[in-house]
């Protein structure tokens, strides 16, 4: 559960950089008489962003750490792909469904106002509960655009499942899986060696 999790929060990486962008006040004064408003007024003025900013950052620390398990190898024996379908187009209907409306209701609602944070924070935990349950925390926008890909795969030890891998796959080659949930894997493809003289 607590890899879904740090999953989630990095598919919202995306949202959260956004949403920084937008919401951020600093102010810029260009006159002679300039004097800063103070560090305590600043911190207030972006209370929204400081809180993006810092889920931006566990993001990242998660990222480092799903990196480090994915460069470290999978445990599992290795299999070879017989059936092969590319379910890449999900990530784009995670995007559509859940990050664009959130991040509208940002830009169209003030987001200084204290309930329409709440409802924020309340909705993303609503979604992010959906998300886990589901096991669609394989949707991730920002793996994506790392260069990880998604199928759903047959071998001849399982059918339909869901891997998910960086760089491309094909009928025919072989990898070592590592379970994450249910009929979910990370994978590194084992590469195929040159045939012997």
């Amino acid at each position: 559960m607590w890899q879904k999790v740090q999953l989630y929060i990095i598919s919202l990486w995306l949202l959260f950089l956004l949403m920084l962008i937008y919401t951020i006040q600093i102010p810029i004064y260009m006159k002679s008489d300039y004097q800063f408003i103070g560090l305590s007024k600043l911190l207030l003025l972006n209370i929204l962003p400081i809180i993006c900013l810092l889920f931006m950052l566990i993001g990242l620390i998660f990222l480092k750490y799903f990196n480090y398990k994915f460069m470290k190898g999978a445990p599992g024996l290795p299999q070879k792909v017989l059936e092969i379908k590319d379910i890449n187009y999900e990530t784009v209907s995670f995007l559509i469904t859940y990050i664009i409306p959130l991040l509208f209701f940002i830009i169209g609602e003030d987001s200084s106002e204290a309930r329409n944070f709440v409802v924020l924070i309340i909705t993303i935990i609503i979604i992010g509960i959906i998300y886990c349950r589901t096991n669609l925390f394989y949707t991730n926008p920002t793996l994506a655009i790392l260069g990880f890909q998604i199928y759903k795969i047959s071998t001849k030890q399982n059918k339909d499942i869901i891997v998910i891998l960086k760089g491309k796959l094909k009928k025919d080659d072989s990898f070592c899986p590592r379970l994450i949930d249910d009929n979910i894997y990370f994978i590194k493809k084992v590469p195929h060696e040159p045939p012997r003289p």
